[in-house]
Parts: structure tokens; C-alpha cells; sequence
């Protein structure tokens, strides 16, 4: 990927990488990340070893406010609460420009369940694909759960909330 954009390995002075799950801030330990089933991995390791610069490692949704209060449409405004809603849910909060430490993606809201088990693109095609299951009408399009389309989902809510 550096090479399709002209940069050399070697030019390289340091490496940040953002992603979604639980990281120990101690060790850099990704400790948790529900999309591929990863445990205790080090990514770090492997970026510093390959590319010989160091290497930060810190949560998706930190990565992604800070982006947003330096150039985005959070830029200039001190207190913002940034929610993000992919395969998996999160945000985080900045309060008087400093962002505050936790994930709101991994917040439990009811039943043991967090933030993103309810609100993530994974959990809205999981639950309307579910519903094949308990209501052979909900989605006439689709006869079977294995047929549902994930991405299309989205374009057939007004239809599973017909009466």
C-alpha cells in the first residue's frame, strides 16, 4: 500500500494504528476483538519488527475523534461525543478537549447486553435476518435465513416494520 501511494518503507518515521476492540493501554495487548475472534494479540510486535519505527497502538474510536477535533466536523469544538456504527459500535467522549478514557461500544445498556450488540450493522442484519425464523412473511423476498442479504438489509427496514 505504501508503494501505490509513492512512500517508501524507509521514509517512514513512526506508525499509529487504530482498532476496534479492547487494548491494554500498558502493554499494547489487543485483548479483544469480537469481528475475527482475535485474543491477546500484539500487533505492535510485528509493525515495529517489519518496519524498524515505532508504533502506537490505541482504540478505533479514540483514533477517530481525534481525527475528527484536528480536521474533521469536530474541528475547533471542545466537548463531542463521537459514536461510531460499523460490523461493530463505539465512540468515545472529549470533554474540554481531552478525551475521556472508555468505549462507548462496550457499554452495557440492558440484559448483559452492550451498546453494540444493539446497535452495530452486524446486529441489525442479525436480528432481521432472525426474524425468517419467527415470521415467514417479515421478509417474503427470502425464503431463507442463508438468502437474507446483508448489505441490502438496511434498504428493506420500512418493509419488516409494515404491519
Amino acid at each position: 500500500m505504501l508503494l501505490q501511494q509513492g512512500i517508501s518503507a524507509a521514509s517512514l518515521k513512526a506508525i499509529g494504528l487504530g482498532m476496534a476492540g479492547i487494548i491494554n493501554p500498558e502493554n499494547s495487548e489487543l485483548l479483544q476483538f469480537n469481528v475475527l475472534g482475535w485474543r491477546h494479540l500484539h500487533p505492535l510486535e510485528i509493525l515495529k519488527k517489519d518496519f524498524n519505527v515505532p508504533a502506537f497502538l490505541e482504540n478505533l474510536g479514540t483514533v477517530n475523534l481525534i481525527g475528527e477535533s484536528q480536521a474533521g466536523a469536530a474541528r475547533g469544538i471542545r466537548d463531542v461525543i463521537l459514536i461510531t456504527l460499523g460490523t461493530g459500535g463505539g465512540g468515545m467522549i472529549m470533554v474540554n478537549g481531552k478525551v475521556l478514557g472508555g468505549e462507548i461500544g462496550h457499554v452495557y445498556i440492558d440484559e448483559g447486553k452492550a451498546f453494540q450488540q444493539y446497535c452495530s450493522a452486524t446486529s441489525v442484519v442479525l436480528s432481521a435476518c432472525s426474524r425468517l425464523d419467527q415470521s415467514p412473511n417479515s421478509l417474503p423476498w427470502f425464503s431463507s435465513e442463508a438468502e437474507c442479504p446483508r448489505p441490502e438489509i438496511f434498504f428493506l427496514a420500512p418493509a419488516m416494520n409494515a404491519p
